[in-house]
């Protein structure tokens, strides 16, 4: 278990709005968080050098400017060993095209993520795994819309649920 952080209102304002938008001004998430510039920048400073805030990104929209269909495929392996496993997370790991690995507990092992120009393009990435010689089963789903991500949920409204 990860040791958890106490923050306080501030803290968790901060990343908030730094949530939303990561380009913030140093004076507009002062001015948005209600504390001066400086205390304001020392806490963010905090909070990055304590790992909460790991990055600051960009949310690309691929589709504007290239064909690009995304495949959610449940993965679920027949004779797990160690080195297999092993040998499969550094496969998939490596692949520009995994473009999320979730290890998960039930009847599959991992659910993946990947981004493809054309089922085509897909149905040879699950080949390539294939031919590799992974004893696995797998089913795959087509996304036809990204209804949410984790973009499109309020930090404070998810603490919120979280911590009742």
């Amino acid at each position: 278990m990860v040791k958890k952080i106490k923050l306080d209102r501030y803290d968790l304002k901060i990343l908030s709005e730094l949530k939303q938008d990561g380009r913030m001004t140093k004076v507009k998430l002062a001015d948005a968080v209600g504390l001066s510039d400086t205390p304001c920048s020392q806490r963010q400073k905090k909070l990055e050098e304590k790992g909460l805030i790991k990055a600051y990104h960009a949310q690309i929209d691929y589709e504007r400017f290239v064909d690009i269909n995304y495949f959610i495929v449940e993965f679920a392996f027949i004779d797990f060993f160690p080195t297999e496993r092993s040998r499969f997370l550094t496969t998939i790991q490596a692949m520009p095209e995994v473009v999320e690995i979730k290890a998960v507990l039930g009847e599959v092992d991992y659910f993946l993520t990947f981004a493809a120009k054309s089922v085509q393009h897909y149905q040879s990435l699950i080949e390539a795994l294939q031919a590799k010689n992974f004893t696995f089963e797998y089913t795959s789903h087509a996304v036809s819309k990204t209804v949410k991500n984790e973009f499109d949920v309020k930090l404070l409204d998810l603490l919120s649920v979280l911590k009742s």
